[in-house]
């Protein structure tokens, strides 16, 4: 962004903050109390990794400040409703970026230069990637907070390979708790596997302790009736003074002696972040919300972490067993291991049986094309090979289209995939049709764009999806609000739409004017609330207020009232 007074103070801070060969040999904390965590780096989330660590707040305000970890400047200031709230990003003379994220609120010297930007640029939510704001190690940038995608009051805090933008694991830089508590293995899944990395069938079992500690399962020595399968561990790792689940920094497993599989989560890549789906079974993740490891390696996964894949599928003979080690190890080098025998059972179990009309081959381009809808896979969008089912189904109360349905056996996309449907009809709604996903309670709005006489956009995962109409105007619902204002340092609204956003469809856009001229309000996302506090010059009688609400198909409401200050 040029703006001439965000340069200008840039420009001052250099000349009044920076020290020439003022260097940086190692990080101090973000926070001046001792760290506990409720998320480690690497933990499995919902399509991503966790890219930082998340420090629990001190339970104090006084406390809860947040400092740069070392000397640089401030190369990116981020304000969203969603994701990382209000967010700092400071760039290092090693070449690492420290991240902080969610805070409450900037210190002066920042919030000066983000109102600013606000007001320029009438905007709450903004992206500026430009600046260079000098730093010293220990200064004090913001408040710990819940801004953005957060559930709680906590830090985020990332290190990043500042010109890859890979995040780095901050344990590997000595900011981490202290920790003598070995991961936990819960439960062992034995997966039968075709050779082209299909699940045929499965088995779970329960571990115990032995009493030389390790983890077994029961029987010791399994019989399983395939020729060969995939190993795969459900399992948490805490630490000192904390309760939180946290995920497992490192497993290795050994078959015979021989080390097959290893991961190690030092590193990140943002561009791969999916590939977690299949880091973990995603089908057992999607029916009992357990995120069990698979010890093996699918065609399309091609995650950094993963360091060793030789003979990761094990086969199995009747006539002898198969040693199998696994062993977890936290970043402190806690260690648990998992030993048991796995061996052929004589009689092969059957496949479970899998509904599909199409067969898409990982690794190649397939269009699956009909009168009334089409899929576009790239050879890029795929794990691995994918049987999936799709068909339309029409009922009266159709009027733009009938249900495409789509189901993958629970295999997921590792790219969002391109879905055009044919309207029924273009008539003068035609600006409001959109692609919706139509869940128990809900639908979801997945915009549209019309291609050649078809809805394109693009989805995230199987479902059914049709053209639905979106007329539904946003609803605007004060909050903290009266006519009446003399008393009052702030105002909020409940701003709401009739449908969720996903795929090519946007969020809600508005604005906020008193007498005409645009206003700051804040935006909490996860609660839908936007805030305004007013400004120290508003002078003294009365004002008119208006506020413009408007959503993905320009649907549009407006609120309009008169306050007295």
């Amino acid at each position: 962004m040029n703006d001439s007074k965000i340069i200008f103070i840039s420009i001052l801070m250099v000349f009044c903050f920076y020290i020439p060969g003022n260097t940086q040999n190692h990080f101090s904390f973000p926070v001046k109390y001792n760290i506990r965590l409720s998320g480690s780096f690497g933990e499995l989330r919902k399509n991503h990794f966790h890219s930082g660590i998340d420090i629990k707040s001190s339970g104090s305000y006084k406390l809860n400040k947040v400092y740069a970890v070392a000397n640089g400047y401030i190369s990116r200031i981020k304000v969203s409703s969603g994701g990382y709230g209000k967010a700092v990003y400071i760039d290092h003379p090693n070449g690492i970026t420290s991240v902080y994220a969610h805070l409450n609120h900037f210190s002066k010297k920042l919030n000066d230069i983000v109102t600013i930007i606000q007001n320029e640029n009438k905007t709450y939510s903004f992206d500026n990637d430009s600046l260079k704001i000098p730093v010293k190690k220990g200064e004090f940038i913001g408040q710990l907070g819940n801004t953005g995608r957060s559930f709680g009051p906590h830090l985020h805090f990332e290190l990043r390979n500042t010109k890859t933008e890979h995040p780095l694991n901050p344990f590997l830089y000595g900011i981490k708790p202290g920790d003598r508590r070995a991961p936990k293995l819960l439960k062992l899944k034995i997966v039968a596997l075709d050779t082209a990395f299909n699940e045929l069938n499965s088995k779970i079992y329960n571990l115990t302790k032995s009493k030389y500690g390790s983890f077994i399962p029961k029987p010791f020595t399994i019989k399983y009736g395939a020729w060969r399968v995939g190993i795969e561990v459900l399992g948490y790792d805490k630490m000192n003074h904390a309760p939180n689940k946290n995920g497992i920094y490192s497993i290795v497993m050994k078959v015979d002696g021989e080390r097959v599989f290893s991961f190690k989560i030092d590193s990140l890549d943002f561009d791969n972040m999916r590939s977690v789906n299949s880091f973990v079974d995603y089908k057992e993740w999607n029916r009992s919300k357990s995120r069990y490891i698979r010890l093996y390696k699918q065609p399309g996964n091609n995650l950094k972490i993963i360091e060793d894949t030789l003979n990761s599928i094990i086969n199995l003979y009747k006539d002898r067993s198969r040693k199998i080690e696994i062993t977890a190890e936290d970043f402190d080098k806690n260690k648990s291991k998992l030993i048991f025998n796995i061996k052929r059972d004589t009689t092969i179990e059957k496949p479970e049986p899998k509904l599909f009309n199409n067969t898409i081959k990982y690794g190649l381009e397939k269009q699956i094309e009909t009168s009334d809808y089409s899929l576009f896979f790239d050879k890029n969008d795929l794990f691995k090979d994918l049987y999936l089912f799709s068909n339309i189904q029409f009922d009266s109360i159709d009027n733009y289209s009938g249900k495409i349905n789509i189901f993958t056996n629970y295999d997921p996309f590792k790219n969002d995939i391109d879905l055009f449907i044919k309207p029924l009809k273009i008539d003068s709604f035609a600006d409001k049709m959109t692609i919706v996903k139509l869940e128990k309670n809900k639908k979801i709005n997945y915009g549209g764009i019309i291609k050649d006489d078809m809805l394109h956009t693009l989805i995230d995962n199987w479902g059914i999806y049709k053209i639905d109409l979106d007329t539904i105007a946003p609803v605007i619902k004060p909050v903290k609000y009266g006519t009446n204002l003399t008393k009052s340092k702030t105002i909020s609204f409940k701003i709401s739409d009739n449908m969720e956003v996903a795929g090519l469809a946007s969020d809600l856009n508005f604005s906020g004017f008193i007498d005409d001229k645009w206003v700051l309000f804040e935006y909490d996302k996860k609660k839908n609330i936007i805030k305004h506090r007013f400004e120290k010059n508003l002078r003294k009688g009365q004002h008119r207020l208006k506020i413009i609400v408007e959503d993905d198909k320009g649907n549009k409401t407006i609120f309009k009232s008169k306050f007295k200050r």
